[in-house]
C-alpha cells in the first residue's frame, strides 16, 4: 500500500513539473512570435519611407490617387533619377488629406538598399535648385508612436503660428524658435 501511496505521490510531482514545463514553453512560443513580429516590423520600417506633396484641389477621388501616383512617380524619376517600378514595391495613402492639402504617402520598397540610396539622393536634390521638386517631403518611415506624435507636434505648431507666435519650426522632436545665422535688418 505505501509503494502506491509512494507512486501517487511521485506522479502528481511529475504532472505538477510537466503543467510548469508545458507554461514555460507557451510563454516562450509567445516571446518568440512577439520578437518575430517585432522584426518584421523592423523591416517593414527600414523598407520604407514616407513621402508628402502638396495636393492639388480636387474632389475626385480616383483623380486624387492618380496625382499622388504621377507626383511619385515625377519625384522618382526627375528628382532622384532612379527607377521607381524597380524600386517600390507598393505605395499607400496615410490618413486623410490636412486643411492645407498636404497628404502623406508610405512607400514600401523591395530594398533595405533603395532606402538608402534615396535618402541620399534626396540630400542631393535638395543642394540642386534645377532638380528641386516644390513642396516634396521624404522621410524614413515612423512607427505609429512616432507618427501621432509628429502629428500632435504639427497641430500645436499650427495653433501657437495661429495666436501670433511666429520663427517657430519644429526641430528634433520639440517647437523651437528658428535660428538665423544672419540679420537682414
Amino acid at each position: 500500500m505505501s509503494e502506491i501511496k509512494e507512486m501517487e505521490t511521485k506522479y502528481n510531482g511529475c504532472e505538477e513539473r510537466l503543467s510548469t514545463i508545458e507554461a514555460q514553453v507557451l510563454g516562450r512560443k509567445t516571446q518568440n512570435q512577439s520578437y518575430h513580429n517585432d522584426l518584421k516590423e523592423i523591416k517593414d520600417r527600414l523598407t520604407s519611407i514616407e513621402a508628402t506633396a502638396l495636393e492639388k484641389e480636387t474632389q475626385a477621388y480616383q483623380e486624387r490617387i492618380d496625382y499622388d501616383l504621377d507626383q511619385f512617380k515625377k519625384i522618382m524619376t526627375q528628382g532622384l533619377n532612379l527607377s521607381w517600378t524597380n524600386e517600390v514595391r507598393r505605395i499607400t495613402r496615410l490618413d486623410v488629406r490636412e486643411d492645407n492639402g498636404m497628404r502623406p504617402m508610405r512607400v514600401e520598397l523591395k530594398e533595405v538598399e533603395d532606402n538608402g540610396r534615396i535618402m541620399s539622393r534626396l540630400n542631393e536634390m535638395r543642394r540642386n535648385k534645377d532638380a528641386r521638386i516644390n513642396m516634396l517631403f521624404i522621410v524614413p518611415d515612423r512607427t505609429r508612436e512616432k507618427w501621432e506624435k509628429v502629428k500632435k507636434l504639427r497641430g500645436e505648431l499650427k495653433t501657437r503660428k495661429e495666436q501670433g507666435e511666429n520663427n517657430l519650426t519644429i526641430t528634433r522632436g520639440k517647437i523651437c524658435m528658428k535660428q538665423s545665422f544672419w540679420n537682414t535688418d
